[in-house]
């Protein structure tokens, strides 16, 4: 008989230290990137734009912080963004209509 035992932190193995794709690496990149850009042409006069410099570098590392369920998370909102944004078409087929236009007859 074969039996394999597979660790616990197998999947994790394959992040980058542990937590991180290589995705979310990336787009906590540009965030920081975005934030310094911001910083150099805007300055860091007071703290309001300071806070505006760094929004971006804010919302990307809590979009990749390391959470419970992230991955869920981040699938549920693909989801919800693809639902919102790509064209649906539903093609109704109802009891009373049969495998095309209603016909109406004149009389």
């Amino acid at each position: 008989m074969n039996n394999y035992l597979i660790p616990a932190n197998s999947k994790r193995s394959m992040l980058i230290l542990g937590w991180f794709k290589l995705i979310d690496l990336i787009i906590f990149g540009v965030g920081i990137g975005l934030s310094v850009l911001l910083m150099i042409v805007f300055g860091t006069g007071t703290v309001k734009d300071m806070l505006f410099d760094l929004t971006p570098a804010i919302i990307t590392s809590i979009m990749v912080l390391p959470v419970p369920n992230h991955r869920n998370i981040w699938n549920l909102t693909l989801n919800i963004y693809n639902y919102l944004v790509n064209q649906r078409n539903y093609k109704w087929r109802g009891w009373c209509i049969l495998h095309g236009e209603e016909e109406t007859s004149e009389k």
